[in-house]
């Protein structure tokens, strides 16, 4: 039997996998080869089968205390972000470790999510996008789920993305900026980049673009230290830099103004950015992948994003459940 209790931490690509899962077999019209092929994916891997144990040993404890007591799990769940940040992460952290139910709580994500990576940060978004300025006068965007570490000092200026996506605009100052990734290192003494975290990929890589000035990269696996430029974007992973990313389809660092802004970029690729912000799993007909989608799009509102994909591809919109889109062919609706 599967160990759910387990301190090991499962891939986020799988967890988003099991969530999928729970999604469709909870849509009305969920067949039984939906279930023959959930119950496929559970039997492929351990991990899958162990993903899938925590999320309904999550679920069966959320919903015992809701049953219970409506009212108490409603205000925990609407309280517990919002406190964090208002209260600082280190007095979150002595609340949270007097209380049995928030013990079990972050036992139970700590092992699936690296909940404690995210309390210990010195900047953590949680579900919104935020801006700051740094001590030195330096412009740090965070992306919604973003963790980042801080270490200033009078002799150096060190930054860590733990999680998520950051955009920063260095200012001028004797000191290099660093930035610690689980990848490798960049430096610089004045430039404008965005670095992103692709934890749900096999690589467990990174993505870097320059906007302005130069970066220098440290790959953790090499000595070699490469130099990037404005208007470079490149995977960063242990090994190194590997493929150059056309930055001319996708600005990657539109969010920070609440945007997506893309210039032919196949329908598929594009929905994979939006699913970063979309409640809700979004699937795009095969005959559709490689569909160009052109434009700027606002990230408040993305089922209306979804409409105006559907309406560029001639397309049609279908909720097969409150969380579950499917931009399909008119034909086949």
């Amino acid at each position: 039997m599967t160990n759910i209790s387990a301190q090991h931490p499962i891939p986020q690509a799988i967890v988003r996998q099991a969530i999928a899962w729970r999604i469709r077999l909870g849509a009305e019209d969920a067949s039984e080869s939906d279930l023959l092929a959930c119950r496929h994916w559970r039997n492929s891997d351990p991990q899958h089968e162990c993903a899938w144990l925590r999320l309904e040993h999550a679920e069966s404890g959320l919903r015992m205390v809701a049953e219970r007591a409506p009212q108490l799990a409603n205000a925990a769940i609407r309280q517990t972000d919002a406190e964090c940040r208002r209260i600082g992460r280190r007095k979150a952290l002595k609340l949270i470790g007097n209380s049995a139910l928030g013990i079990g709580g972050l036992a139970l994500l700590a092992g699936q999510q690296d909940v404690w990576q995210q309390i210990n940060a010195d900047y953590n978004t949680g579900s919104r996008r935020q801006a700051f300025t740094l001590q030195d006068n330096s412009r740090l965007w965070l992306n919604k789920d973003t963790s980042v570490g801080l270490d200033f000092s009078s002799s150096t200026r060190s930054l860590a993305l733990t999680r998520g996506e950051m955009y920063v605009q260095t200012a001028a100052d004797q000191r290099p900026l660093q930035l610690q990734l689980a990848q490798g290192k960049l430096q610089t003494e004045d430039a404008t980049f965005m670095v992103r975290h692709h934890f749900d990929s096999a690589s467990d890589a990174a993505l870097v673009q320059v906007q302005q000035g130069n970066v220098q990269v440290l790959a953790e696996e090499q000595q070699t230290i490469h130099s990037l430029r404005a208007g470079d974007t490149f995977h960063l992973a242990q090994g190194g830099l590997t493929s150059m990313i056309d930055g001319q389809r996708f600005d990657y660092s539109s969010w920070i103004d609440g945007l997506l802004v893309a210039r032919g970029m196949p329908l598929e690729q594009f929905s994979a950015e939006l699913q970063r912000y979309h409640p809700g799993l979004i699937r795009i007909d095969k005959a559709l992948k490689q569909h160009p989608v052109s434009g700027v799009f606002q990230l408040q509102d993305t089922h209306l994003i979804l409409q105006l994909l559907a309406r560029s591809a001639n397309a049609h919109l279908q909720y097969r459940s409150p969380w579950w889109a499917e931009i399909r062919p008119q034909n086949l609706v």
